[in-house]
């Protein structure tokens, strides 16, 4: 019989029992206790507290007179033996499946390790192939044109290694680096290399883009966000001079709680008002685009990869151009993707401005539209299928 029935079984018996004490506040507390633990959800803990209930009614049984006090403690001892026979067989079945859960999941941290460690042979396997095949295509191209080789091994260690299943090839990027390159020293009124002496390393990487790494490229965008932070806040609300470590500084001055929820003319619509907060956002958001852009304008990123800026994507999830308008459309304010693919979307990131700074960023709520109801971060996570982030101050 399942503990639970066991439970009701055990407290009728008791509540019997009880209503054979004579009346006293004994019995109303006993009865009153009874009852909130029929009304407990856990059959484990309910069976604990009525057998927690049975010296207590021993002891009060004691004052009928023989033959029933006897035949009273008699049956609450057998009650009770039974009860606790259930118990203890309740207990033995939990610990059990303890055991059985815990071999389960050592079993499965084994296979996860298993697992794991067939994975990273794989992946040096394939990294160890990719590399000769790579070495293989270097030669070729070293045979082919040797200055261009020469170039080529400056960079081989800035790119990752690709594997065709053909043959090995560059990176992308790195191949068209190359390309660039040569297309920039094919003039034939050059010097030859007779005329003058060879380029040093640091030379020929100045005449190619600087490549970033996707690090330094958020450390780019947190700038950028500070940036705007600190601009727009003193030129709408200005600084003053502090006292510092070293001596006096600016300190830029931030909006308060009723700044930010002032109500003011749109900007946009001059029929309307809106909350102050929903314009400093829209600065500061264009600022920090207008700052990545030129942060990031003789620059590409590393690892086969590029960015947009308020990229537009349709409710299916295909891109749709930069900052186009389109109904049902997401804008994320920098996406991350492959490169020549915006489709293979790999990081999205959102500059958030809380309004006062002292407050959290959150994903907003759309309230209008095929979206209503739904957080921002969530419906990018649906279309672009990657977990987006935060950008703030």
């Amino acid at each position: 019989m399942p503990l639970q029935s066991e439970n009701d079984v055990f407290a009728g018996a008791l509540e019997t029992l009880i209503n054979k004490i004579p009346p006293s506040p004994f019995s109303s507390s006993a009865l009153h206790s009874l009852k909130k633990t029929r009304e407990h959800p856990d059959a484990l803990e309910q069976a604990r507290a009525l057998q927690s209930l049975v010296e207590n009614i021993r002891r009060n049984l004691s004052a009928l007179a023989e033959p029933q006090k006897s035949q009273a403690i008699a049956a609450l001892e057998q009650a009770a033996l039974t009860h606790g026979q259930s118990v203890s067989d309740e207990l033995a079945s939990q610990e059990q499946l303890r055991h059985q859960e815990l071999a389960r999941k050592q079993q499965d941290e084994l296979l996860r390790g298993q697992q794991e460690e067939a994975a990273r042979q794989e992946q040096e396997r394939l990294q160890k192939q990719a590399q000769e095949e790579q070495r293989h295509w270097l030669e070729g191209f070293r045979q082919k044109d040797p200055s261009m080789a020469s170039i080529y091994e400056l960079y081989v260690d800035d790119f990752p290694v690709q594997t065709s299943s053909a043959a090995a090839k560059p990176d992308p990027m790195l191949l068209e680096k190359l390309q660039q390159f040569e297309a920039q020293t094919s003039d034939t009124d050059l010097p030859t290399s007779e005329q003058c002496p060879p380029l040093r390393k640091a030379e020929i990487k100045q005449q190619l883009p600087e490549v970033v790494s996707l690090n330094n490229f958020i450390a780019e965008l947190r700038r950028c966000a500070r940036g705007a932070e600190d601009t727009i806040n003193e030129r709408e609300f200005g600084s003053q001079t502090g006292k510092g470590f070293f001596g006096d500084r600016k300190i830029i001055n931030t909006p308060r709680t009723e700044q930010c929820e002032e109500p003011i003319v749109d900007p946009k619509n001059r029929t309307e008002r809106i909350r102050r907060k929903l314009v400093l956002g829209t600065l500061k958001h264009d600022w920090a685009e207008a700052c990545v852009r030129t942060a990031m304008a003789e620059k590409t990123l590393e690892g086969g990869v590029e960015f947009k800026i308020e990229a537009t994507y349709s409710k299916s999830g295909q891109f749709q151009g930069e900052n186009v308008i389109m109904e049902d459309s997401i804008r994320p304010d920098v996406v991350i993707h492959q490169r020549g693919n915006p489709d293979h979307v790999l990081h999205v990131f959102d500059f958030k401005f809380p309004c006062p700074p002292s407050n959290s960023a959150n994903w907003r709520t759309y309230d209008k539209g095929l979206y209503k109801g739904r957080r921002q971060d969530d419906v990018y996570r649906d279309l672009l299928r990657v977990n987006p982030s935060i950008i703030r101050p």
